[in-house]
């Protein structure tokens, strides 16, 4: 493709040799891409405070055989926040291990770059990162063509009221007459709290810490089941 500029996203970073480093990108097209910056975390280098997590920025790069470097950026915005919070600096490491592992590279997909921006920007702005975070994931598994279904029954399609079970592969609700042994107990405060967290509606800060954990474990079984990926930085993120 040789060079292009595009606006992207550095979500996450890796050091290589003894002063480059690798800038994890989701560009604005959708591609999550890894490029190189030469001597960005040289003492002298230009490039040092605009290669941090999380940083918007429009990037000049070169690409061959799916490789890039990054040549130029210019109009950085940071997230600074984001660095000067441990809550928020963990969030944001999980957000960044869920995208590598929930995102194919160098293949363009709609909506990435929207709901990569959009979840830093409300970790920068958060409450209750646990909140955006649980968010964030079922916003995953929906864009993945896995939509969560609180309301009504798989099964009977019967709207279900009260306590029910969930089944993790398909997703959704199933009413306690149709339900088996396999599938998760589901409480209608639960199914309550989930539909809240799917549909981002009004302020979820003050959901209680437990119910926040359960929807969190439950998300992320979901998450594993379809993508076969689970964050190291979970237990991290948990502990909060």
């Amino acid at each position: 493709m040789g060079y292009f500029k595009s606006t992207g996203i550095i979500f996450d970073t890796k050091q290589t040799g003894e002063h480059d480093k690798y800038l994890e990108l989701i560009l604005e097209d959708g591609r999550r891409i890894s490029a190189k910056i030469r001597k960005a975390r040289h003492t002298k280098s230009k490039w040092g405070a605009s290669t941090e997590p999380v940083t918007v920025a429009k990037f000049e790069l070169y690409e061959k055989q799916h490789r890039f470097t990054v040549t130029g950026i210019s109009s950085q915005e940071q997230l600074l926040t984001i660095s000067n919070s441990f809550e928020k600096a963990i969030a944001s490491k999980y957000v960044a291990e869920m995208i590598t592992g929930t995102t194919p590279y160098d293949i363009s997909e709609t909506g990435t770059f929207e709901i990569t921006l959009d979840v830093f920007k409300k970790i920068n702005e958060s409450k209750n990162v646990l909140v955006t975070v649980n968010e964030f994931l079922a916003e995953i598994i929906n864009s993945a063509g896995y939509p969560i279904e609180t309301r009504y029954c798989l099964v009977c399609g019967e709207e279900i009221k009260g306590d029910c079970k969930f089944s993790i592969t398909e997703c959704s609700t199933i009413c306690e007459n149709c339900s088996t042994i396999n599938q998760v107990k589901f409480p209608g405060f639960a199914r309550e709290g989930l539909s809240k967290i799917c549909g981002c509606e009004g302020d979820n800060s003050g959901m209680d810490k437990k119910l926040l954990l359960g929807l969190h474990e439950l998300l992320e079984r979901i998450i594993y089941t379809h993508f076969n990926f689970k964050p190291r930085t979970s237990l991290h993120l948990r502990s909060l």
